[in-house]
């Protein structure tokens, strides 16, 4: 075989496993990346439910709707329409 022929061959290799370790790492970040943003939402919904959940327990002891608002940081609106879900 030919130095030139060899060294050919040796770059093309070289090339294929920088492709497949660029790939890999790629592939890497993308799944953290992936894993954030839904620990993220999910940590969001959660704090959406509780938020209805006090505010439901809020509004069955009486307290006024634009106190509930206040105290779970819901809308008024988000309030009212808990109000007429639950009847």
């Amino acid at each position: 075989m030919q130095l030139s022929t060899i060294y050919r061959q040796r770059l093309e290799e070289a090339t294929q496993k920088g492709i497949e370790i660029g790939e890999q790492r790629g592939e890497q970040r993308g799944e953290q990346r992936g894993i954030e943003i839904g620990e993220q939402r999910g940590e969001e919904r959660g704090k959406e439910v509780t938020q209805r959940e006090i505010a439901t327990n809020l509004l069955s002891t009486g307290m006024e709707i634009e106190q509930v608002a206040q105290v779970t940081g819901l809308s008024i609106e988000e309030v009212r329409k808990l109000i007429t879900s639950n009847q």
